[in-house]
């Protein structure tokens, strides 16, 4: 009896331990909310049935760039990141460039399909089903609502890894030109790590938004909490770091953690049943490609990134590092977009290069 009652009481406190931390999260999710809102939100269907939203800015000149633009977010990212504050948005700084911006969201980020408490989606998919679904369903919308041909992709972190597989295995014909903002092209700087996701594996997802959620005020203090989620603490503005860590995650499903984490032990990127290697054939690229990386991301080394610049066959391509050594911002993998110097250095590097494309 005694044991039963012991049992009890755990399952209580747990209890009220987990609701407390749900509770403190919420609240923090509501005291620190950006609350900014796009020109429009669209939604495509993918040919799996999720819709993936579609945020879009509007040029604001009266004679708009040529070709749209996709900004795609990383892993257990969103939208956010390109329209952080009136100080850095990257979306509204191409905007107000003439250019026609969509923010896409990738399926369970965001305003895009997720899964809920009556089971209508899963969280049971990862890398493959963004680049099966997701991203042909954004791109071919974007074609199509703009009667364009072609268009210009940025993608930070994996937004930037799902364009090196895509270019490889559908999408050439569509990209006018791709940036990745701090993509690696191997995974070699997590070996030390990657056993972790086993820890998770009974899991079907790791619940990031709620704990950034809920850690959000200690963003503001601790640089080793602000470097563990890719946020250097001295290049953001007062505040800011707390912000960012209420507002710019999505939770990311186990599958595709596990995928990450086979890629890191195979020393290569690939398909699901590893058997195509977008790691050893991205000389197949020829898009014109822009790269940036920085000497301060522990999350995408440089040397990563710079691997994927040498590697591809394009004949335009540029590799754009930031750092003590080329007098600039030593960023982060997160504030490359919203750090207080990203406006001034990291903005212009990408309107010159789109710039060059129109």
């Amino acid at each position: 009896m005694s044991l039963i009652v012991w049992l009890i009481k755990l399952l209580l406190v747990l209890g009220a331990v987990w609701l407390s931390l749900h509770v403190l999260a919420r609240f923090f999710a509501r005291y620190y909310l950006i609350e900014r809102r796009p020109d429009s939100v669209h939604y495509a269907r993918t040919d799996d049935d999720w819709l993936v939203a579609l945020h879009r800015f509007e040029p604001t000149k009266r004679k708009p760039r040529s070709l749209p633009l996709i900004l795609c977010h990383g892993l257990g990212g969103n939208m956010r990141l390109y329209d952080f504050s009136d100080h850095a948005s990257l979306c509204r700084s191409l905007a107000d460039a003439g250019y026609d911006v969509w923010a896409l969201e990738l399926r369970g980020a965001g305003d895009s399909s997720k899964p809920d408490w009556l089971g209508n989606y899963s969280y049971h998919w990862d890398f493959n089903d963004y680049l099966r679904y997701d991203i042909p369903a954004a791109v071919r919308y974007v074609l199509k609502q703009t009667r364009k041909k072609k268009l210009h992709w940025i993608g930070h972190s994996m937004g930037g890894m799902l364009m090196y597989a895509y270019l490889q295995t559908q999408g050439a014909a569509q990209i006018a030109t791709a940036t990745a903002i701090s993509s690696p092209g191997n995974l070699d700087q997590f070996k030390g790590i990657s056993r972790l996701a086993k820890v998770v594996a009974l899991l079907p997802v790791i619940r990031l938004a709620r704990l950034t959620q809920f850690l959000a005020p200690l963003f503001n203090h601790s640089s080793l909490i602000g470097m563990i989620t890719g946020i250097r603490l001295e290049n953001m503005l007062p505040g800011q770091s707390a912000l960012a860590a209420a507002n710019c995650q999505s939770n990311i499903p186990v599958k595709l953690l596990n995928q990450f984490a086979q890629w890191v032990e195979a020393g290569e990127i690939s398909d699901h049943k590893g058997g195509y290697s977008y790691t050893r054939n991205l000389q197949v690229i020829q898009t014109p490609f822009l790269f940036l990386a920085s000497e301060g991301d522990m999350t995408a080394l440089s040397g990563s990134v710079k691997f994927v610049y040498d590697a591809v066959s394009s004949k335009d391509k540029r590799y754009v590092l930031f750092g003590p050594g080329s007098e600039s911002t030593a960023y982060g993998h997160v504030d490359i977009l919203i750090g207080e110097n990203a406006p001034t250095e990291v903005f212009p590097v990408i309107h010159e290069w789109l710039d060059q494309h129109i």
